[in-house]
């Protein structure tokens, strides 16, 4: 099950930025990421890219 505040913190993030990484969420106190958007993309979410950036955090992005 899933904590439908952290969803609602991670939807917000990727309407308002397109992207989320591990960092932030993490310092939010969300520690499964992956798991939230492997269950977005289950609601019809579409992700273009998911990568690290310099600083070797994970982001993912939206396709707009």
């Amino acid at each position: 099950m899933f904590n439908s505040t952290q969803e609602q913190f991670i939807v917000k993030e990727l309407k308002t930025k397109g992207k989320i990484n591990r960092n932030l969420c993490l310092k939010n106190y969300i520690s499964r990421l992956g798991a939230h958007i492997k269950h977005l993309e289950k609601k019809g979410w579409e992700f273009k890219q998911r990568g690290y950036d310099e600083n070797f955090d994970y982001f993912y992005y939206v396709s707009m």
